[in-house]
């Protein structure tokens, strides 16, 4: 089985970093997920504003042909700046429609055909104003009133076609919404999970390790107290396998020196017992008189030698 021979510092070390990284990659992740739903939320505010847009000049279109057809009857200055003002927001709004679909490539047709049916419609809106103010027939003025009520016709098929498009795309956008918020609801309840399970496992693993570890150590130093044989050494490679290894080599140097000093003893009493129980024969010998009377000093030496 595959283990690490990692020491205590660096095993803290694991059991802060790796659900730190976990972490980290749940806020990466959560971060991805936010950024594509922020663009999401200005894609669907840039089609809403396309929208309105749209209808800004669709209306201020109408409106000046309101006005064209009023500024044929009444020729009042009110009319005619009213009519003016109409007619000069038109191009404007085309300007803003371009400006809003600048980064959309796949909308340029629709907005070319937008802005060519509406420059047409000005046209024919100046045409109106030129011959409704130099007083022109009834007949005239019929006709070019109603080809630029077709070319409204036109302008309105053309724009609610375009606004269609937009708004179909705006349907979609609810469930990609609740898509995002799901993922990202995942993504937190994921990782919070995630992160528990694995600080969880690595403190069970970390502590089972060491406390057990730490027991057998604690057990060697009563077995040693008490002469009894040591457990195995313990396995790893962190601060408590080096101590209980240097527990187990101080064992064997104790030991070691008992048994050398047993030895010691058992040589010393072998080597002297002999040359002193002789020595304690002859000295008991002369005590008793073997060799005749002794002078007093000499018994008295003698018995102090025995």
């Amino acid at each position: 089985m595959f283990r690490l021979n990692l020491n205590l510092s660096q095993k803290a070390f694991l059991l802060v970093a790796l659900p730190l990284i976990c972490e980290l990659i749940v806020l990466g992740s959560l971060a991805v997920l936010l950024t594509q739903a922020e663009e999401e939320t200005r894609k669907e505010r840039h089609a809403r504003q396309v929208i309105a847009e749209s209808n800004l000049l669709l209306k201020d279109f109408l409106d000046c042909s309101i006005y064209s057809y009023q500024l044929n009857k009444m020729r009042d200055p009110a009319t005619m700046k009213q009519f003016d003002a109409l007619y000069e927001q038109i191009p404007m709004r085309i300007r803003s429609l371009k400006i809003e679909l600048r980064d959309s490539p796949d909308q340029k047709a629709a907005l070319e055909r937008i802005e060519q049916v509406a420059s047409k419609g000005i046209e024919m809106l100046a045409e109106f104003r030129r011959i409704a103010l130099e007083g022109g027939s009834i007949v005239e003025l019929a006709e070019k009133r109603r080809i630029l009520s077709q070319q409204g016709q036109l302008l309105l098929d053309t724009i609610r076609h375009f606004v269609n498009a937009q708004e179909s795309a705006l349907l979609s956008k609810p469930d990609t919404e609740f898509k995002f918020r799901m993922l990202i609801v995942q993504c937190i309840g994921s990782g919070v999970l995630a992160s528990i399970i694995l600080a969880v496992a690595l403190t069970m693993y970390f502590n089972r390790g060491t406390m057990r570890r730490l027991s057998v150590l604690m057990d060697n130093t009563s077995r040693l107290a008490k002469g009894q044989p040591l457990n195995p050494v313990v396995t790893g490679g962190d601060e408590i396998a080096h101590l209980d290894k240097i527990f187990h080599e101080m064992a064997d140097a104790l030991a070691d020196a008992a048994r050398r000093k047993q030895e010691l003893m058992s040589m010393v009493s072998h080597d002297l017992r002999t040359p002193l129980t002789s020595m304690q024969g002859s000295l008991t010998l002369l005590n008793e008189g073997i060799l005749g009377k002794l002078p007093e000093r000499a018994e008295h030496e003698v018995a102090r030698a025995e």
